[in-house]
């Protein structure tokens, strides 16, 4: 992945994809779209000092949900970490053409990502 300042590269390898694939739930299996995305999360009951960072995550959005992959211990493939239903959502603004924040009953996620213009 070339992660500079001027360039991002939001592509998964087909490896990937299939990976996010079998993570999506079965009854959401038509991803309308899967990138690659630095993801923040700030649990509501904590301050925003204390966000977990996900680097070079995937984010697959289907008919209901939102699911969030992170890598795995060794970094080789992707785990499930969040999935969110569209009734879970309470707001969602673009920051700029890069930056997309997803307020959740249960906190924020921050998505950055040139994908996210398409979200």
């Amino acid at each position: 992945m070339s992660n500079t300042r001027d360039h991002f590269d939001y592509h998964l390898q087909p490896s990937e994809q299939e990976q996010v694939e079998r993570i999506v739930p079965a009854n959401q299996a038509k991803i309308h779209l899967a990138f690659r995305a630095n993801v923040s999360f700030i649990d509501k009951n904590s301050s925003r000092d204390s966000k977990k960072e996900y680097k070079g995550a995937a984010v697959a959005l289907s008919e209901h949900n939102i699911t969030f992959c992170c890598h795995g211990f060794f970094g080789r493939s992707y785990k499930l970490l969040a999935v969110i239903h569209v009734n879970e959502i309470t707001g969602l603004s673009s920051e700029s053409d890069t930056t997309t924040v997803l307020k959740v009953i249960n906190g924020t996620y921050i998505i950055v990502s040139p994908a996210v213009i398409r979200f």
